[in-house]
């Protein structure tokens, strides 16, 4: 019987310490309309739109027509950092990231310009 209580006993500090575990922090709306409306500000920017499954953080920039593949680019580096800034990350080290990032830029007619990726731990994007 005592053999019960001490396989309960570490089975309860062990679903404790689980669900005690660290969280990753969600991306509210502020931080969301913060960011948007840096990259709406930009130049040949139609619109921008940011979502969050967990650890993934996917960012989408539509873009006018005639959009070269290097502005195209840098606004998704401006995207990444402004939500790095106005984000929980609250700084601009990319090499020290908490979320992945997944950047696509689109044209008024939904096709891709550029996609690229982003891991948490790295300081560039991955065309």
């Amino acid at each position: 019987m005592k053999k019960w209580y001490i396989i309960f006993s570490v089975l309860m500090v062990i679903l404790l310490a689980a669900s005690c575990g660290p969280r990753l922090p969600e991306i509210t709306d502020e931080q969301k309309t913060q960011a948007v409306q840096v990259m709406k500000n930009e130049p040949g920017v139609i619109d921008a739109t940011i979502n969050q499954k967990g650890k993934e953080l996917s960012l989408s920039i539509t873009v006018e027509f005639d959009t070269p593949e290097i502005r195209a680019k840098l606004l998704a580096e401006k995207f990444i950092t402004m939500m790095m800034y106005y984000g929980p990350e609250s700084h601009l080290k990319w090499e020290e990231g908490i979320f992945n990032y997944s950047v696509t830029i689109i044209d008024p007619n939904e096709q891709i310009i550029m996609q690229g990726d982003k891991v948490s731990e790295s300081d560039h994007i991955t065309w």
